[in-house]
């Protein structure tokens, strides 16, 4: 599994899931030549679709570790400890963290079926949910940090953005 690429704020290096030793788990390279620089997590559990902080000291990403399910876990981009911030739902998706503050958005398994869109407060420790209706996921902010863009299947039941 070689999946969730995300380039480092200033296009040089790449953090990013591989299975090199047969589980998956976040490293980051360099985007020039894609030569290893540090494997950031290590842990028999699926690390998976890392994306950097505002700063570039911290990743968000998908973990199995906890519960068995995907959930938001955050780290230092040097690696270390992972820390599992507040969140709702069993199964959580698609972490993008805000550009302007230390806030995470993701998707998560909500009434069994469809998904729905959160922000985890970092600071505060606290989970707000966003979207109601529908089934919404992939949310990802403007670079600005002041909208949101997911897929949706609000109105007539297609997807759309």
């Amino acid at each position: 599994m070689n999946t969730g690429a995300a380039f480092f704020h200033d296009g040089t290096k790449v953090a990013l899931t591989l299975s090199r030793d047969g589980n998956p788990e976040i490293y980051i390279l360099d985007a020039k030549t894609g030569e290893e620089q540090l494997r950031v997590t290590q842990h028999p559990a699926i690390d998976t679709s890392p994306t950097w902080s505002p700063s570039g000291q911290r990743l968000a990403f998908v973990t199995d570790r906890y519960t068995g399910r995907p959930q938001i876990a955050i780290t230092s981009a040097r690696g270390g400890e992972v820390q599992r911030p507040a969140q709702v739902g069993g199964y959580n998706t698609g972490p993008d963290w805000s550009p302007i503050g230390p806030t995470v958005i993701y998707s998560a398994m909500v009434g069994g079926e469809r998904y729905q869109i959160f922000a985890i407060e970092l600071e505060a420790g606290t989970v707000r949910r966003l979207t109601e209706t529908g089934s919404n996921e992939e949310p990802c902010f403007s670079a600005d940090g002041r909208y949101i863009a997911f897929t949706s299947t609000r109105g007539d039941g297609r997807r759309a953005v």
